[in-house]
């Protein structure tokens, strides 16, 4: 929406949209801005393989001024949930499992590394209480627990991701695509703090909260051949996830 719509929602080249939504004493929104002030994706962009620079200390996906006001927020929360929603994949997504080759995204966090440890090692000293990314963009559904050191399989887990998929683009899948999915999901996921990958048919998210817990809920449409007239499928529930005060998904 951002990118397709930019020319009229903005009022100028710069427009700040990024802010905090406080909902009383239960939930802070940090509404982030990935977009605008980010440093350039890396190597063309895409998805490429042992691209150091992506690790650099001085990258940014926020810009200074954002990163700024993200960690005092943080700082200064006493809520009980830091939600923070953003455009691009936050954890570590690695397609390949040998330690020596690196193939993840350029485009979310993994090609801003470092901006990605800065973020999740504020919200860790800071010591918010519960934090939860809602993320877009990657056109699937993915839930994921979120370290400050991706590499360190005894890192601890320190909060939890909740990816949601578009509702119509490319409509509603195919039946190859989605035994591809499936076929794909048997070799396992690209990473071991991600816990749930589906992108087919396409999935919405419900998101429950209240003082004890965080429920996410992925939805979807029956898988079917177009018809005509068009049958009304069933909304089915097709995972669900609880994230209890500090804890792991599960």
């Amino acid at each position: 929406m951002w990118g397709s719509h930019r020319g009229w929602l903005c009022t100028g080249f710069d427009m700040k949209i990024y802010r905090t939504i406080r909902w009383g004493q239960l939930a802070n929104f940090h509404m982030m801005d990935t977009r605008q002030y980010r440093d350039d994706q890396l190597a063309g962009d895409g998805w490429k393989k042992n691209v150091t620079e992506r690790l650099a200390e001085d990258r940014t996906i926020t810009g200074a001024e954002q990163e700024t006001w993200l960690l005092d927020g943080f700082k200064n929360s006493t809520q009980r949930w830091d939600i923070l929603g953003q455009q691009v994949f936050f954890a570590e997504r690695d397609r390949d499992k040998a330690p020596e080759i690196d193939d993840v995204s350029m485009d979310g966090l993994d090609g801003y590394a470092a901006s990605r440890r800065r973020i999740t090692q504020g919200w860790v000293d800071a010591n918010v209480r519960n934090a939860v990314v809602l993320t877009c963009d990657v056109h699937r559904n993915w839930a994921n627990d979120l370290k400050v050191n991706y590499k360190d399989p005894g890192s601890p887990v320190v909060g939890s991701e909740l990816v949601c998929t578009s509702i119509t683009s490319t409509g509603n899948g195919t039946l190859r695509e989605h035994q591809d999915h499936q076929r794909r999901d048997d070799r396992g996921l690209p990473g071991p703090g991600l816990r749930h990958d589906a992108g087919l048919p396409r999935q919405h998210e419900g998101l429950l909260r209240d003082p004890g817990r965080c429920a996410g809920s992925y939805r979807w449409l029956s898988l079917s051949k177009p018809s005509k007239p068009r049958v009304v499928r069933p909304v089915e529930t097709h995972r669900g996830f609880h994230l209890p005060r500090r804890a792991r998904i599960r």
